[in-house]
Protein backbone atom coordinates (compact mmCIF):
# COMPACT_ATOMS: atom_id res chain seq x y z
CA UNK A 1 0.00 0.00 0.00
CA UNK A 2 1.24 4.01 -1.09
CA UNK A 3 2.03 6.16 1.66
CA UNK A 4 -1.21 7.56 3.45
CA UNK A 5 -0.88 11.23 2.29
CA UNK A 6 -3.15 14.21 3.92
CA UNK A 7 -4.81 16.40 1.17
CA UNK A 8 -3.54 19.38 0.43
CA UNK A 9 -4.79 22.78 -1.29
CA UNK A 10 -3.63 22.77 -4.57
CA UNK A 11 -1.03 25.98 -5.53
CA UNK A 12 -2.61 29.01 -7.44
CA UNK A 13 -1.47 32.05 -8.89
CA UNK A 14 -1.19 35.14 -5.95
CA UNK A 15 -2.50 37.22 -8.98
CA UNK A 16 -5.87 35.59 -9.15
CA UNK A 17 -7.77 38.67 -8.59
CA UNK A 18 -10.75 36.43 -8.52
CA UNK A 19 -9.46 34.62 -5.52
CA UNK A 20 -8.61 37.89 -3.61
CA UNK A 21 -11.89 39.37 -4.32
CA UNK A 22 -13.89 36.15 -3.09
CA UNK A 23 -11.93 36.44 0.34
CA UNK A 24 -12.45 40.05 0.65
CA UNK A 25 -16.32 40.26 0.01
CA UNK A 26 -17.09 36.78 2.15
CA UNK A 27 -14.56 35.77 4.35
CA UNK A 28 -15.85 38.10 7.16
CA UNK A 29 -20.03 36.90 6.62
CA UNK A 30 -19.27 33.86 6.18
CA UNK A 31 -16.56 33.04 9.01
CA UNK A 32 -15.32 30.40 7.27
CA UNK A 33 -11.13 30.74 7.34
CA UNK A 34 -9.58 29.83 3.41
CA UNK A 35 -6.70 29.26 5.06
CA UNK A 36 -7.28 27.28 8.57
CA UNK A 37 -5.57 24.26 7.34
CA UNK A 38 -2.17 26.15 8.23
CA UNK A 39 -2.48 26.53 11.68
CA UNK A 40 -3.21 22.49 12.11
CA UNK A 41 -0.59 20.51 13.75
CA UNK A 42 0.06 18.27 10.33
CA UNK A 43 2.78 19.27 7.80
CA UNK A 44 2.20 21.17 4.49
CA UNK A 45 4.73 22.26 2.17
CA UNK A 46 1.81 25.69 2.01
CA UNK A 47 3.52 27.03 4.70
CA UNK A 48 7.35 27.12 3.32
CA UNK A 49 6.57 27.63 -0.67
CA UNK A 50 8.45 30.11 -2.89
CA UNK A 51 8.12 32.05 -5.63
CA UNK A 52 10.51 32.11 -8.89
CA UNK A 53 10.58 34.09 -11.73
CA UNK A 54 12.36 34.79 -14.67
CA UNK A 55 12.68 30.83 -16.03
CA UNK A 56 13.92 30.61 -19.40
CA UNK A 57 10.66 29.60 -21.97
CA UNK A 58 12.09 26.23 -22.09
CA UNK A 59 12.84 23.65 -19.24
CA UNK A 60 12.43 20.15 -18.42
CA UNK A 61 10.79 20.35 -14.56
CA UNK A 62 13.46 17.54 -14.01
CA UNK A 63 16.16 19.16 -15.37
CA UNK A 64 15.38 22.08 -12.56
CA UNK A 65 14.79 19.51 -10.16
CA UNK A 66 18.61 18.49 -10.69
CA UNK A 67 19.41 21.83 -10.85
CA UNK A 68 18.31 22.68 -7.38
CA UNK A 69 18.50 19.65 -5.01
CA UNK A 70 22.00 18.36 -6.73
CA UNK A 71 24.06 21.53 -7.91
CA UNK A 72 22.43 24.03 -5.07
CA UNK A 73 21.46 21.33 -2.54
CA UNK A 74 18.52 23.06 -1.93
CA UNK A 75 16.13 20.13 -1.25
CA UNK A 76 13.10 20.84 -3.09
CA UNK A 77 10.34 18.61 -2.15
CA UNK A 78 7.65 20.26 -4.88
CA UNK A 79 7.87 22.34 -8.25
CA UNK A 80 4.48 24.14 -9.53
CA UNK A 81 4.66 25.51 -12.13
CA UNK A 82 0.86 27.14 -13.22
CA UNK A 83 1.64 25.94 -16.84
CA UNK A 84 3.45 24.46 -19.43
CA UNK A 85 5.93 27.38 -20.41
CA UNK A 86 5.24 29.67 -17.82
CA UNK A 87 8.50 31.53 -16.63
CA UNK A 88 7.42 31.19 -13.68
CA UNK A 89 6.93 28.50 -10.83
CA UNK A 90 6.53 27.69 -7.37
CA UNK A 91 8.57 25.93 -5.48
CA UNK A 92 8.00 24.24 -2.05
CA UNK A 93 9.78 23.08 1.15
CA UNK A 94 9.57 21.48 4.39
CA UNK A 95 11.16 23.95 6.54
CA UNK A 96 11.52 27.82 6.83
CA UNK A 97 15.08 27.30 7.01
CA UNK A 98 15.10 25.43 4.05
CA UNK A 99 12.84 27.93 2.18
CA UNK A 100 14.86 31.42 3.78
CA UNK A 101 18.58 29.50 1.99
CA UNK A 102 16.12 28.77 -1.48
CA UNK A 103 15.53 32.31 -1.92
CA UNK A 104 19.27 33.32 -1.12
CA UNK A 105 20.81 30.73 -3.49
CA UNK A 106 18.32 31.63 -6.73
CA UNK A 107 16.89 35.91 -5.86
CA UNK A 108 19.78 37.08 -8.34
CA UNK A 109 21.31 34.16 -9.90
CA UNK A 110 21.39 32.89 -13.57
CA UNK A 111 20.10 29.57 -15.16
CA UNK A 112 20.41 28.51 -18.94
CA UNK A 113 21.11 32.20 -19.69
CA UNK A 114 18.06 33.42 -17.39
CA UNK A 115 18.16 35.35 -14.64
CA UNK A 116 15.83 34.79 -11.90
CA UNK A 117 14.31 36.19 -9.08
CA UNK A 118 13.34 34.50 -5.76
CA UNK A 119 10.54 35.37 -2.47
CA UNK A 120 8.21 33.81 -0.39
CA UNK A 121 4.63 33.27 -2.08
CA UNK A 122 1.36 33.34 -0.33
CA UNK A 123 0.13 29.91 0.62
CA UNK A 124 -2.85 28.69 -1.51
CA UNK A 125 -6.47 29.05 -0.14
CA UNK A 126 -8.11 25.95 1.05
CA UNK A 127 -9.87 24.50 -2.39
CA UNK A 128 -12.78 22.97 -0.38
CA UNK A 129 -13.46 26.32 1.33
CA UNK A 130 -12.80 28.66 -1.98
CA UNK A 131 -15.22 26.47 -3.89
CA UNK A 132 -17.96 27.14 -1.28
CA UNK A 133 -17.64 30.83 -1.55
CA UNK A 134 -17.25 30.60 -5.04
CA UNK A 135 -20.70 29.07 -4.46
CA UNK A 136 -22.40 32.06 -3.07
CA UNK A 137 -21.14 34.63 -5.72
CA UNK A 138 -22.96 33.03 -8.67
CA UNK A 139 -26.17 33.61 -9.98
CA UNK A 140 -29.26 31.13 -9.89
CA UNK A 141 -28.92 30.74 -14.13
CA UNK A 142 -25.42 30.50 -13.60
CA UNK A 143 -24.35 26.44 -13.22
CA UNK A 144 -21.35 25.22 -13.87
CA UNK A 145 -20.27 21.67 -14.63
CA UNK A 146 -19.84 20.45 -10.96
CA UNK A 147 -23.33 21.65 -10.30
CA UNK A 148 -24.80 19.52 -13.48
CA UNK A 149 -22.79 16.62 -11.48
CA UNK A 150 -24.39 17.10 -8.32
CA UNK A 151 -27.77 17.16 -9.39
CA UNK A 152 -27.36 13.51 -10.04
CA UNK A 153 -28.12 10.69 -7.53
CA UNK A 154 -25.26 9.62 -5.44
CA UNK A 155 -25.18 6.32 -7.69
CA UNK A 156 -24.98 8.01 -10.71
CA UNK A 157 -22.19 10.27 -9.63
CA UNK A 158 -20.14 7.32 -8.62
CA UNK A 159 -20.57 5.66 -11.58
CA UNK A 160 -19.48 8.52 -13.76
CA UNK A 161 -16.14 8.60 -11.64
CA UNK A 162 -15.26 5.16 -11.61
CA UNK A 163 -16.49 3.05 -14.48
CA UNK A 164 -17.83 5.87 -16.85
CA UNK A 165 -18.13 3.66 -19.81
CA UNK A 166 -20.17 0.69 -17.85
CA UNK A 167 -23.28 1.89 -20.50
CA UNK A 168 -21.42 1.40 -23.42
CA UNK A 169 -21.36 -2.48 -25.08
CA UNK A 170 -18.05 -4.20 -24.29
CA UNK A 171 -17.15 -4.34 -27.94
CA UNK A 172 -17.72 -0.70 -28.14
CA UNK A 173 -15.22 -0.18 -25.38
CA UNK A 174 -12.27 -1.83 -26.94
CA UNK A 175 -12.72 -0.17 -30.41
CA UNK A 176 -12.28 3.39 -28.08
CA UNK A 177 -9.19 2.16 -25.96
CA UNK A 178 -7.77 0.90 -29.52
CA UNK A 179 -8.17 4.03 -30.48
CA UNK A 180 -6.44 5.71 -28.07
CA UNK A 181 -3.75 4.01 -28.07
CA UNK A 182 -3.09 4.70 -31.86
CA UNK A 183 -3.07 8.17 -31.02
CA UNK A 184 -0.53 7.59 -28.01
CA UNK A 185 1.63 5.69 -31.04
CA UNK A 186 1.50 8.25 -33.20
CA UNK A 187 2.25 11.10 -30.54
CA UNK A 188 5.67 8.84 -29.61
CA UNK A 189 6.51 8.39 -32.91
CA UNK A 190 6.55 12.12 -33.29
CA UNK A 191 8.21 12.96 -29.90
CA UNK A 192 10.99 10.32 -30.45
CA UNK A 193 11.27 11.52 -34.14
CA UNK A 194 12.18 15.53 -32.74
CA UNK A 195 14.90 14.38 -30.67
CA UNK A 196 16.46 11.36 -32.72
CA UNK A 197 17.03 12.38 -36.52
CA UNK A 198 17.83 8.73 -37.12
CA UNK A 199 15.09 7.25 -35.91
CA UNK A 200 12.36 9.87 -37.81
CA UNK A 201 14.04 8.05 -40.71
CA UNK A 202 13.43 4.53 -39.73
CA UNK A 203 10.03 5.39 -38.82
CA UNK A 204 9.20 7.03 -41.99
CA UNK A 205 10.29 3.50 -43.47
CA UNK A 206 7.79 1.84 -40.89
CA UNK A 207 4.46 3.87 -41.80
CA UNK A 208 3.92 2.18 -44.39
CA UNK A 209 4.18 -1.21 -43.14
CA UNK A 210 2.08 0.03 -40.38
CA UNK A 211 -0.90 1.86 -41.45
CA UNK A 212 0.65 5.41 -40.72
CA UNK A 213 1.96 4.10 -37.28
CA UNK A 214 5.38 4.56 -37.14
CA UNK A 215 5.10 0.62 -35.21
CA UNK A 216 3.03 -2.21 -34.70
CA UNK A 217 0.07 -2.00 -32.94
CA UNK A 218 -1.94 -5.04 -32.06
CA UNK A 219 -4.71 -5.54 -31.47
CA UNK A 220 -6.66 -5.02 -28.17
CA UNK A 221 -6.89 -8.36 -25.44
CA UNK A 222 -8.73 -8.53 -22.86
CA UNK A 223 -9.72 -11.29 -20.23
CA UNK A 224 -13.23 -13.07 -21.00
CA UNK A 225 -14.69 -11.73 -17.36
CA UNK A 226 -15.68 -7.98 -17.13
CA UNK A 227 -17.56 -7.78 -14.31
CA UNK A 228 -16.57 -8.08 -10.68
CA UNK A 229 -12.99 -8.25 -11.68
CA UNK A 230 -11.10 -5.87 -9.43
CA UNK A 231 -9.27 -7.83 -6.49
CA UNK A 232 -8.26 -4.65 -4.68
CA UNK A 233 -10.09 -1.41 -3.44
CA UNK A 234 -9.54 1.42 -1.50
CA UNK A 235 -12.44 2.64 0.26
CA UNK A 236 -13.13 6.04 2.42
CA UNK A 237 -15.00 6.09 5.41
CA UNK A 238 -17.34 9.31 5.51
CA UNK A 239 -21.09 10.83 5.75
CA UNK A 240 -23.21 10.15 2.90
CA UNK A 241 -24.85 13.24 0.97
CA UNK A 242 -27.15 14.18 3.53
CA UNK A 243 -24.25 14.05 6.20
CA UNK A 244 -26.54 11.85 8.02
CA UNK A 245 -24.62 8.79 8.49
CA UNK A 246 -21.34 7.46 8.16
CA UNK A 247 -20.36 5.69 5.01
CA UNK A 248 -18.34 3.43 4.08
CA UNK A 249 -17.87 3.67 -0.30
CA UNK A 250 -15.81 6.42 -2.71
CA UNK A 251 -15.97 9.96 -2.98
CA UNK A 252 -18.70 11.79 -4.92
CA UNK A 253 -15.99 14.24 -6.01
CA UNK A 254 -12.74 15.60 -5.12
CA UNK A 255 -11.50 17.64 -2.31
CA UNK A 256 -11.15 20.77 -4.62
CA UNK A 257 -14.89 20.52 -5.87
CA UNK A 258 -16.28 21.36 -2.66
CA UNK A 259 -17.39 17.95 -1.48
CA UNK A 260 -16.32 15.53 1.23
CA UNK A 261 -19.60 13.34 0.88
CA UNK A 262 -18.87 9.48 0.26
CA UNK A 263 -21.61 7.55 -1.76
CA UNK A 264 -22.53 3.73 -1.78
CA UNK A 265 -20.77 1.13 -4.03
CA UNK A 266 -23.68 -1.53 -4.01
CA UNK A 267 -24.16 -0.77 -7.85
CA UNK A 268 -20.69 -0.76 -9.56
CA UNK A 269 -20.11 -3.88 -11.52
CA UNK A 270 -16.55 -3.74 -11.19
CA UNK A 271 -16.44 -4.69 -7.48
CA UNK A 272 -16.65 -8.38 -6.71
CA UNK A 273 -19.97 -9.53 -4.77
CA UNK A 274 -17.78 -10.92 -1.96
CA UNK A 275 -15.91 -7.48 -1.49
CA UNK A 276 -19.22 -5.24 -1.31
CA UNK A 277 -20.44 -8.10 1.28
CA UNK A 278 -17.40 -7.42 3.92
CA UNK A 279 -17.68 -3.87 3.42
CA UNK A 280 -21.48 -3.11 3.95
CA UNK A 281 -20.87 -5.87 7.39
CA UNK A 282 -18.10 -3.38 8.44
CA UNK A 283 -19.99 -0.49 7.79
CA UNK A 284 -22.37 -1.77 10.34
CA UNK A 285 -19.29 -1.33 13.17
CA UNK A 286 -18.76 1.56 12.10
CA UNK A 287 -21.84 3.33 12.48
CA UNK A 288 -22.87 1.77 15.42
CA UNK A 289 -18.85 3.26 16.87
CA UNK A 290 -18.70 5.98 19.23
CA UNK A 291 -15.72 7.23 17.12
CA UNK A 292 -16.65 10.26 14.31
CA UNK A 293 -14.91 9.72 10.85
CA UNK A 294 -12.38 11.28 9.96
CA UNK A 295 -13.38 15.30 8.29
CA UNK A 296 -10.86 16.27 5.65
CA UNK A 297 -11.70 19.62 6.30
CA UNK A 298 -10.96 19.92 10.14
CA UNK A 299 -8.93 16.93 10.36
CA UNK A 300 -11.13 15.50 13.30
CA UNK A 301 -12.44 12.68 13.86
CA UNK A 302 -11.02 8.56 13.58
CA UNK A 303 -12.41 6.52 10.53
CA UNK A 304 -11.06 6.89 7.33
CA UNK A 305 -10.14 4.44 4.85
CA UNK A 306 -10.52 0.30 4.43
CA UNK A 307 -8.56 -1.42 2.32
CA UNK A 308 -9.92 -4.98 0.85
CA UNK A 309 -8.25 -7.63 -0.93
CA UNK A 310 -10.08 -10.44 -2.61
CA UNK A 311 -8.43 -13.78 -4.50
CA UNK A 312 -9.90 -16.21 -6.88
CA UNK A 313 -8.74 -18.93 -3.83
CA UNK A 314 -11.81 -17.19 -1.90
CA UNK A 315 -8.93 -15.24 0.15
CA UNK A 316 -10.13 -11.80 1.68
CA UNK A 317 -7.99 -8.92 3.31
CA UNK A 318 -9.69 -5.82 5.13
CA UNK A 319 -7.26 -3.19 6.11
CA UNK A 320 -8.85 -1.08 8.26
CA UNK A 321 -7.35 2.37 8.63
CA UNK A 322 -7.91 5.25 11.27
CA UNK A 323 -6.69 8.82 11.82
CA UNK A 324 -5.76 7.94 15.90
CA UNK A 325 -5.63 11.79 17.14
CA UNK A 326 -5.02 11.38 20.64
CA UNK A 327 -6.32 8.15 20.73
CA UNK A 328 -3.80 5.77 23.67
CA UNK A 329 -2.84 2.78 22.90
CA UNK A 330 -5.46 0.93 25.58
CA UNK A 331 -7.92 2.25 23.10
CA UNK A 332 -6.53 1.20 20.43
CA UNK A 333 -5.91 -2.15 21.47
CA UNK A 334 -9.62 -2.53 22.54
CA UNK A 335 -10.68 -1.34 19.41
CA UNK A 336 -8.76 -4.13 17.57
CA UNK A 337 -10.05 -6.54 19.54
CA UNK A 338 -13.51 -5.12 19.59
CA UNK A 339 -12.83 -5.35 15.43
CA UNK A 340 -11.50 -9.10 15.34
CA UNK A 341 -14.14 -10.17 17.81
CA UNK A 342 -17.14 -8.81 15.13
CA UNK A 343 -15.87 -10.19 12.38
CA UNK A 344 -15.78 -13.64 14.35
CA UNK A 345 -19.63 -13.64 15.78
CA UNK A 346 -21.95 -15.58 13.74
CA UNK A 347 -24.31 -13.15 12.52
CA UNK A 348 -21.01 -11.38 10.76
CA UNK A 349 -19.77 -14.63 9.09
CA UNK A 350 -20.64 -14.03 5.79
CA UNK A 351 -18.01 -11.44 5.47
CA UNK A 352 -15.67 -14.48 5.43
CA UNK A 353 -12.57 -12.32 6.44
CA UNK A 354 -9.20 -14.53 5.82
CA UNK A 355 -7.19 -11.46 7.38
CA UNK A 356 -7.52 -8.56 9.17
CA UNK A 357 -5.72 -5.79 9.72
CA UNK A 358 -5.51 -2.19 11.46
CA UNK A 359 -3.36 0.47 10.12
CA UNK A 360 -2.84 4.33 12.45
CA UNK A 361 -2.74 7.06 9.65
CA UNK A 362 -0.01 9.15 11.43
CA UNK A 363 -0.24 13.18 10.52
CA UNK A 364 2.69 14.18 8.60
CA UNK A 365 5.53 15.73 9.62
CA UNK A 366 7.75 18.70 8.60
CA UNK A 367 10.44 15.84 7.38
CA UNK A 368 8.17 13.59 4.94
CA UNK A 369 7.62 11.13 7.75
CA UNK A 370 3.95 9.84 9.01
CA UNK A 371 1.99 7.39 6.82
CA UNK A 372 0.67 4.03 8.51
CA UNK A 373 1.40 1.47 10.45
CA UNK A 374 -0.09 -1.95 9.70
CA UNK A 375 -0.60 -4.35 12.49
CA UNK A 376 -2.27 -7.58 12.15
CA UNK A 377 -5.61 -8.42 14.27
CA UNK A 378 -6.78 -11.75 13.06
CA UNK A 379 -6.41 -14.40 10.99
CA UNK A 380 -3.40 -15.37 8.14
CA UNK A 381 -0.91 -12.79 7.90
CA UNK A 382 -1.18 -13.29 3.55
CA UNK A 383 -3.72 -14.31 1.37
CA UNK A 384 -2.70 -15.91 -1.44
CA UNK A 385 -3.86 -16.04 -5.20
CA UNK A 386 -3.55 -17.90 -8.31
CA UNK A 387 -2.01 -16.87 -11.66
CA UNK A 388 -1.09 -18.84 -14.65
CA UNK A 389 -1.19 -22.01 -12.78
CA UNK A 390 1.39 -20.58 -9.98
CA UNK A 391 0.65 -19.50 -6.66
CA UNK A 392 1.42 -16.36 -4.97
CA UNK A 393 1.27 -14.72 -1.54
CA UNK A 394 0.46 -11.38 -1.28
CA UNK A 395 1.30 -9.10 1.80
CA UNK A 396 -0.85 -6.06 3.01
CA UNK A 397 1.77 -2.96 1.54
CA UNK A 398 2.59 -5.40 -1.78
CA UNK A 399 1.83 -4.36 -5.10
CA UNK A 400 -0.60 -6.99 -6.93
CA UNK A 401 -1.94 -6.54 -10.36
CA UNK A 402 -5.85 -5.93 -9.39
CA UNK A 403 -7.38 -7.77 -12.29
CA UNK A 404 -6.05 -11.07 -12.03
CA UNK A 405 -7.71 -12.70 -15.32
CA UNK A 406 -6.00 -9.51 -17.16
CA UNK A 407 -2.74 -9.89 -15.49
CA UNK A 408 -2.54 -13.64 -17.13
CA UNK A 409 -3.53 -11.94 -19.88
CA UNK A 410 -0.87 -9.29 -19.62
CA UNK A 411 1.91 -11.48 -18.54
CA UNK A 412 1.18 -13.55 -21.40
CA UNK A 413 1.30 -10.68 -23.37
CA UNK A 414 4.76 -9.90 -22.11
CA UNK A 415 5.90 -13.46 -22.95
CA UNK A 416 4.84 -13.77 -26.79
CA UNK A 417 7.00 -10.28 -27.21
CA UNK A 418 9.98 -10.91 -25.34
CA UNK A 419 10.11 -14.26 -27.06
CA UNK A 420 12.62 -15.59 -23.66
CA UNK A 421 15.24 -18.62 -24.74
CA UNK A 422 17.56 -20.34 -22.07
CA UNK A 423 20.51 -17.86 -23.10
CA UNK A 424 18.28 -15.23 -21.38
CA UNK A 425 18.57 -13.74 -18.19
CA UNK A 426 15.54 -11.84 -17.28
CA UNK A 427 15.46 -8.20 -15.64
CA UNK A 428 12.47 -7.85 -13.86
CA UNK A 429 12.74 -4.08 -12.63
CA UNK A 430 10.01 -3.11 -10.18
CA UNK A 431 9.09 -6.73 -9.84
CA UNK A 432 6.56 -6.12 -6.56
CA UNK A 433 5.29 -9.78 -5.61
CA UNK A 434 7.63 -10.88 -8.09
CA UNK A 435 4.88 -12.20 -10.37
CA UNK A 436 6.34 -11.16 -13.88
CA UNK A 437 9.77 -12.36 -13.09
CA UNK A 438 8.47 -16.02 -11.62
CA UNK A 439 6.11 -16.85 -15.03
CA UNK A 440 8.91 -15.83 -17.30
CA UNK A 441 11.60 -17.89 -14.97
CA UNK A 442 9.84 -21.20 -16.91
CA UNK A 443 11.64 -19.46 -20.06
CA UNK A 444 14.21 -18.17 -19.17
CA UNK A 445 17.98 -19.25 -17.35
CA UNK A 446 18.05 -16.80 -14.87
CA UNK A 447 15.38 -13.80 -13.18
CA UNK A 448 16.94 -10.77 -11.10
CA UNK A 449 14.02 -8.67 -9.70
CA UNK A 450 14.42 -5.53 -8.29
CA UNK A 451 11.83 -3.90 -5.98
CA UNK A 452 11.65 -0.72 -3.17
CA UNK A 453 8.96 -2.51 -1.18
CA UNK A 454 10.94 -4.89 1.10
CA UNK A 455 7.48 -6.92 2.47
CA UNK A 456 7.24 -7.25 -1.67
CA UNK A 457 10.47 -8.69 -2.22
CA UNK A 458 10.09 -11.26 0.72
CA UNK A 459 6.73 -12.43 -0.14
CA UNK A 460 8.95 -12.94 -4.18
CA UNK A 461 11.18 -15.05 -2.68
CA UNK A 462 8.86 -17.10 -0.57
CA UNK A 463 6.58 -17.34 -4.23
CA UNK A 464 9.68 -18.68 -6.16
CA UNK A 465 9.59 -21.26 -2.65
CA UNK A 466 6.26 -21.99 -3.52
CA UNK A 467 6.48 -22.82 -6.89
CA UNK A 468 9.70 -25.11 -6.95
CA UNK A 469 11.61 -21.99 -8.90
CA UNK A 470 15.14 -21.85 -8.36
CA UNK A 471 16.81 -19.53 -10.91
CA UNK A 472 15.06 -16.37 -9.39
CA UNK A 473 16.77 -13.55 -6.96
CA UNK A 474 15.12 -10.66 -5.81
CA UNK A 475 16.81 -7.49 -4.63
CA UNK A 476 15.49 -4.23 -2.25
CA UNK A 477 15.97 -1.22 -3.13
CA UNK A 478 15.12 1.79 -6.06
CA UNK A 479 15.53 0.65 -9.36
CA UNK A 480 17.75 3.74 -9.84
CA UNK A 481 20.56 2.84 -6.90
CA UNK A 482 20.73 -0.58 -7.34
CA UNK A 483 19.91 -1.48 -10.90
CA UNK A 484 23.84 -1.32 -12.32
CA UNK A 485 25.44 -3.90 -9.68
CA UNK A 486 22.54 -5.79 -10.21
CA UNK A 487 23.16 -6.24 -13.75
CA UNK A 488 26.50 -6.91 -12.99
CA UNK A 489 25.58 -10.06 -11.88
CA UNK A 490 24.31 -11.51 -14.52
CA UNK A 491 25.61 -14.68 -15.63
CA UNK A 492 24.72 -14.59 -19.71
CA UNK A 493 25.32 -11.89 -22.48
CA UNK A 494 21.59 -11.64 -23.18
CA UNK A 495 19.58 -9.53 -20.93
CA UNK A 496 16.02 -8.85 -21.19
CA UNK A 497 14.69 -6.47 -19.31
CA UNK A 498 10.62 -5.83 -18.08
CA UNK A 499 9.82 -2.97 -16.56
CA UNK A 500 6.12 -2.34 -15.01
CA UNK A 501 6.46 1.01 -13.41
CA UNK A 502 3.84 3.33 -10.94
CA UNK A 503 2.11 5.62 -13.06
CA UNK A 504 5.19 8.25 -12.84
CA UNK A 505 7.45 6.09 -14.67
CA UNK A 506 11.07 5.08 -14.12
CA UNK A 507 13.42 7.50 -12.64
CA UNK A 508 15.96 8.96 -14.92
CA UNK A 509 19.08 7.49 -13.13
CA UNK A 510 17.06 4.05 -13.67
CA UNK A 511 16.60 4.96 -17.81
CA UNK A 512 20.00 5.68 -17.98
CA UNK A 513 21.41 2.15 -16.33
CA UNK A 514 19.45 0.36 -18.63
CA UNK A 515 20.79 2.02 -21.42
CA UNK A 516 24.70 1.95 -20.38
CA UNK A 517 23.56 -2.23 -19.87
CA UNK A 518 25.73 -3.62 -23.12
CA UNK A 519 24.20 -7.12 -22.82
CA UNK A 520 20.36 -6.03 -22.46
CA UNK A 521 19.18 -6.06 -25.90
CA UNK A 522 15.52 -6.04 -25.49
CA UNK A 523 13.02 -4.10 -23.04
CA UNK A 524 9.44 -5.13 -22.88
CA UNK A 525 7.77 -1.53 -20.64
CA UNK A 526 4.38 -2.24 -19.63
CA UNK A 527 2.42 0.84 -18.88
CA UNK A 528 -0.87 1.83 -16.68
CA UNK A 529 -1.13 5.32 -18.40
CA UNK A 530 0.41 5.19 -21.62
CA UNK A 531 0.42 9.17 -21.99
CA UNK A 532 2.23 9.29 -18.81
CA UNK A 533 5.01 6.76 -20.31
CA UNK A 534 6.31 8.87 -22.93
CA UNK A 535 8.95 11.10 -21.69
CA UNK A 536 10.32 7.50 -20.70
CA UNK A 537 10.07 5.87 -23.72
CA UNK A 538 11.71 9.63 -25.33
CA UNK A 539 14.60 9.01 -23.10
CA UNK A 540 15.05 5.57 -23.82
CA UNK A 541 14.77 6.53 -27.83
CA UNK A 542 17.40 9.55 -27.86
CA UNK A 543 20.49 9.73 -29.53
CA UNK A 544 23.95 8.45 -27.62
CA UNK A 545 25.42 11.94 -25.85
CA UNK A 546 26.72 12.48 -22.26
CA UNK A 547 23.41 12.26 -20.30
CA UNK A 548 21.90 9.36 -22.11
CA UNK A 549 25.43 6.64 -22.78
CA UNK A 550 24.60 3.87 -24.79
CA UNK A 551 22.44 2.73 -27.86
CA UNK A 552 18.73 4.13 -28.46
CA UNK A 553 15.88 1.45 -27.28
CA UNK A 554 13.63 1.71 -29.99
CA UNK A 555 9.53 0.91 -29.81
CA UNK A 556 9.26 -1.79 -33.12
CA UNK A 557 5.37 -3.36 -31.09
CA UNK A 558 2.99 -2.43 -28.68
CA UNK A 559 -0.04 -4.36 -27.83
CA UNK A 560 -3.27 -2.94 -25.61
CA UNK A 561 -4.34 -4.77 -23.22
CA UNK A 562 -7.82 -3.86 -21.65
CA UNK A 563 -6.83 -4.45 -17.33
CA UNK A 564 -9.66 -2.05 -16.44
CA UNK A 565 -13.03 -2.81 -18.26
CA UNK A 566 -15.64 -0.03 -18.05
CA UNK A 567 -13.08 2.94 -17.53
CA UNK A 568 -11.34 4.79 -19.37
CA UNK A 569 -8.16 3.09 -18.76
CA UNK A 570 -6.07 0.96 -20.48
CA UNK A 571 -2.49 -0.97 -20.29
CA UNK A 572 0.14 -0.89 -23.27
CA UNK A 573 2.80 -3.06 -23.52
CA UNK A 574 5.99 -2.17 -25.86
CA UNK A 575 9.17 -3.82 -26.68
CA UNK A 576 11.39 -2.30 -27.49
CA UNK A 577 14.76 -3.27 -29.30
CA UNK A 578 18.34 -1.76 -29.68
CA UNK A 579 18.19 0.26 -32.74
CA UNK A 580 21.37 -1.30 -34.38
CA UNK A 581 20.15 -5.25 -33.94
CA UNK A 582 17.17 -3.60 -35.90
CA UNK A 583 18.88 -2.29 -38.71
CA UNK A 584 21.25 -5.32 -38.74
CA UNK A 585 17.97 -7.12 -39.27
CA UNK A 586 16.78 -5.09 -42.11
CA UNK A 587 20.00 -5.30 -43.97
CA UNK A 588 20.16 -9.25 -44.24
CA UNK A 589 16.71 -8.98 -45.68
Amino acid sequence: MSEIKLEEPRSESIDDKNTEEIIKNNKEKSGEDLYGYLKRDNFTTEKYKIEVRGLPKYYGIGEFRRYLNEKLQLDANKIKPPKRGSGWAYICFRSEEGREKAITALDGTEWKKSKLSARIANPAPDPYMKRKLERRTETNNKISKIDEIESLSSEERIKLSTIPLCDMPYAEQLQVKQKDMRQVILNLGQEISKVNKDLCEWFNKERSKHNELPFELGEIKHANVTEGYRNKCEFTVGMDVQNEKKMIGFRLSSYAAGSTAVGPIDHLCHIPQRMKTAIKILEKFVRNSELDVFDPVTHKGYWRQVMARTTRLDHLMLIIGIHPQDMKDEYKKKLQNDLKEFFEQDCNAEARVTSLYFQTIEKKGAGGTGGGTVEHISGATHIEENLLDMTFRISPEAFFQINTLGAEVLYNTAIELAEPSKDTTLLDVCCGTGTIGLTFAKSCDQVLGIEMISNAINDAKVNAEINNITNTDFFVGKAEDILVPVINRTTKSNITAIVDPPRAGLHQKALVALRKAKKLNKLIYISCDPKAAVRNLVDLARPNSKQYFGEPLVPIKAVPVDMFPHTKHCELVLYLKRFSLLKKTTNEK
